[in-house]
C-alpha cells in the first residue's frame, strides 16, 4: 500500500527520529523552567510550548501507527509513547 509506505519511509527516517529527539530535550527543557511563583508570562509561553510539543508527540504516533499497522504496538516504548500523549491531551 502506497500510503503505508510513505508514512514507513517518514517513520525511519533519520531526520524524523532525530527531529523527534531534538523535540523531546527542548520539551523536557521547557519543563524544567517551570517553578513556583513564576511570572504570568513565563507560564503562558510554557503552555503554548505543551501544546506545541503534544500536536507533535500526537502526529509522530499517527504517523507511526500507519506505518507499523498493527506491529506498533509489539514495542513497549510505542506504548509508552501513547500513554504519554494521551496523558498530555487528558492534561
Amino acid at each position: 500500500m502506497k500510503c503505508r509506505r510513505f508514512f514507513y519511509t517518514i517513520a525511519k527516517s533519520k531526520h524524523f527520529e532525530r527531529f523527534i529527539i531534538v523535540c523531546i530535550a527542548l520539551n523536557s527543557l521547557a519543563l524544567a523552567v517551570i517553578w513556583f511563583e513564576q511570572p504570568s508570562i513565563v507560564g503562558s509561553v510554557t503552555e503554548i510550548v505543551q501544546y506545541v510539543f503534544t500536536v507533535i508527540f500526537t502526529i509522530e504516533v499517527i504517523i507511526k501507527i500507519i506505518a507499523y499497522g498493527k506491529r506498533y504496538f509489539i514495542d513497549p516504548w510505542h506504548i509508552f509513547d501513547i500513554l504519554v500523549v494521551v496523558g498530555s491531551i487528558a492534561g
